[in-house]
């Protein structure tokens, strides 16, 4: 394989990234679970819409999102309030 970037989901345990020559790992977001149903599916959607490749940044917002979606029930949308919220001290960072 030929692949310059890769980005591994390790559930609670947050996703590693080789990007290139450069290795990030970021951590998960402890919340309380309801229910897993779509994490990966929620990570991998919130990873779509950042940067090609991805960032650091990306990578967290990612994170932050699949573990909001595990509190809720299902494959419902968790509340983007919290999200914003969390996000917002990111960007400052």
């Amino acid at each position: 394989l030929h692949t310059q970037n890769i980005v591994v989901k390790l559930g609670a345990q947050g996703s590693a990234a080789l990007l290139g020559d450069t290795y990030i790992k970021t951590q998960a977001r402890a919340v309380r679970t309801v229910d897993p149903t779509g994490a990966g599916d929620a990570f991998l959607g919130c990873l779509a819409v950042g940067n090609a490749p991805p960032t650091a940044t990306d990578l967290s917002r990612a994170n932050i999102w699949a573990a909001l979606s595990t509190t809720t029930a299902g494959t419902e949308i968790p509340p983007t309030t919290k999200f914003r919220k969390i996000t917002s001290r990111i960007q400052k960072s």
